[in-house]
């Protein structure tokens, strides 16, 4: 349960060493590089205790960084499908949190077109300054003076 335990591979003894270690580094930003929902949990359950201004969760990056994972090819990149390179290089690894996540989203995306979809139209919204009118004004009076 991540709740009870932020990473399984982790004692909290450890932990508590890592936060002392944070601690006496007076660390003004910090980097998390722990498994996803470990390291969420972990930046919250401990962010009191850190005592670092900025707290940053980045996951995996590390790995990317190092070398010790590819990154998808630039056209994937591109087009936003870095998510299913990672799917197709570790299928088992991945599969649950994309058929969670990802079906959740599509879901929301659905139900808001269609609620777009289905909505009375909106009527545009009036300004206080109408640029026209006051343009129009504007030259009147500047024709009167001359006149």
């Amino acid at each position: 349960d991540a709740e009870q335990s932020p990473s399984a591979e982790v004692s909290e003894a450890e932990h508590a060493g890592v936060l002392r270690q944070v601690r006496e580094s007076r660390a003004d930003v910090l980097f998390v590089g722990m498994g996803t929902p470990f390291k969420e949990v972990w930046c919250h359950r401990h962010r009191e205790e850190l005592a670092t201004p900025v707290v940053i969760p980045v996951g995996g990056s590390f790995d990317v960084l190092a070398g010790f994972v590819r990154r998808a090819p630039r056209w994937m990149q591109r087009v936003g499908l870095e998510w299913f390179w990672r799917f197709l290089m570790e299928p088992r690894r991945m599969w649950k949190r994309y058929l969670t996540t990802n079906t959740r989203f599509i879901a929301l995306v659905c139900r808001e077109l269609f609620r777009r979809h289905t909505a009375p139209p909106r009527q545009p919204r009036t300004t206080k300054f109408d640029c026209r009118s006051q343009c129009q004004q504007r030259d009147r009076v500047s024709l009167s003076r001359r006149t």
